[in-house]
């Protein structure tokens, strides 16, 4: 393990202690709604291992699935208003076999530029051909797409929110652009599950295109407690045809029983404790208005609890997250290749437990270090 890595002792929280012992503010997380350390989610994955064991040995067709896995699909279902499901070990995995299983030769896979990894990944798989527009650029998009009568299946790619940046996609444009050129669209929404008011998934439902498939993919290891699994989610063809046909599926073992218990009694807690998200959308409003008080520029109208703090190059951001540290923040530095060259930031990552204590506490000491 390299010597930078941090070693935890104990659970994820917005404070948090490392093997030596020492406390830190936490502002590296993606447990947004703190569930990580719930007590409901601990309950539910001791009695599911208790009753069904450490985990299925085996991959799904062979071993079969499991009464926890199907409760947490049909949980997702309800929670996005898809009309199936599919559970992979990860939501790298699930985007990894996404593509390949739906898109081939003669067909065109168009991909926002900042697209997480997982997706970049799971395209250059496909024997698709591939096309980028650069971040949000509908335009060019569009005009991407002027020559979509050329090919046979078309899908257009994005995170619903972008993993570095904190923005979002323009759904709503997205599914016109879908729409009129009939292709799919594919919304990756890691970073939004749980994040959006009222209820953790606000706007961004499943909804039938006319002539395309809408896919949604997304991961149970952050704001959902950060346990382990993904999904692939959308019409009950798209999930048959991955179920025969996504490798990571059919050759990898799914998650374990214990993983979907918690992942499903997540999703039930936040629909039963919706101050959670209400003090979270509080949080990302309050660190902006401290922002702005101390002089520390933040992307106007910012709306999601990744905010990204930028300097003059990646070295700066380098220092700063060393010296962050040495005052007992655990802030961590983005450069490349994570953001493009000389784009570094540390991405800070608010929760509904953070203080506006601890906020103002990390944006003087940035303010400081960065000077």
């Amino acid at each position: 393990m390299s010597e930078s890595t941090l070693v935890l002792v104990g659970p994820q929280s917005t404070r948090i202690r490392d093997a030596s012992g020492r406390e830190l503010v936490n502002f590296a997380s993606n447990d947004y709604l703190q569930l990580a350390n719930h007590p409901a989610l601990a309950e539910a994955g001791i009695a599911c291992l208790r009753e069904n064991g450490a985990g299925m040995a085996s991959v799904a067709f062979i071993s079969g699935f499991h009464r926890a896995h199907e409760e947490l699909e049909q949980l997702t279902v309800e929670m996005l208003g898809a009309e199936a499901c599919i559970l992979f070990s990860s939501c790298y995995a699930a985007n990894v076999g996404l593509f390949g299983s739906l898109y081939g030769e003669g067909d065109l896979i168009v991909s926002d530029a900042l697209n997480h990894a997982s997706l970049i990944d799971g395209i250059r798989l496909a024997k698709a051909k591939r096309s980028l527009f650069p971040h949000g650029d509908l335009a060019r998009l569009e005009e991407i797409l002027a020559d979509r009568r050329d090919y046979g299946r078309c899908a257009i790619v994005a995170d619903t929110v972008f993993s570095m940046e904190g923005d979002y996609a323009d759904v709503e444009e997205f599914r016109r652009i879908a729409a009129e050129h009939s292709c799919d669209l594919i919304l990756d929404h890691s970073h939004l599950t749980g994040t959006a008011p009222p209820d953790g998934i606000g706007p961004y439902s499943w909804s039938p295109l006319p002539d395309g498939e809408f896919i949604i993919t997304g991961t149970y290891g952050k704001a959902l407690g950060g346990s382990a699994g993904g999904f692939v989610a959308g019409s009950e063809a798209v999930v048959a045809q991955l179920r025969k046909q996504a490798r990571p599926y059919i050759f990898s073992n799914l998650m374990p029983p214990v993983a979907a218990a918690i992942a499903a009694e997540a999703i039930r807690v936040m629909r039963r404790e919706p101050e959670r998200n209400a003090q979270l959308q509080r949080n990302v409003e309050a660190f902006a208005r401290i922002a702005a008080e101390l002089g520390v520029p933040v992307p106007e109208g910012q709306r999601h609890p990744i905010v990204p703090l930028k300097a003059s190059d990646d070295e700066a951001v380098a220092r700063a997250s060393v010296l962050l540290g040495e005052r007992d923040i655990h802030a961590v530095a983005m450069s490349y290749p994570v953001v493009p060259k000389n784009e570094g930031r540390i991405r800070v990552q608010l929760t509904s437990g953070h203080t506006e204590e601890e906020m103002r506490g990390l944006l003087s000491a940035w303010s400081e270090c960065v000077r």
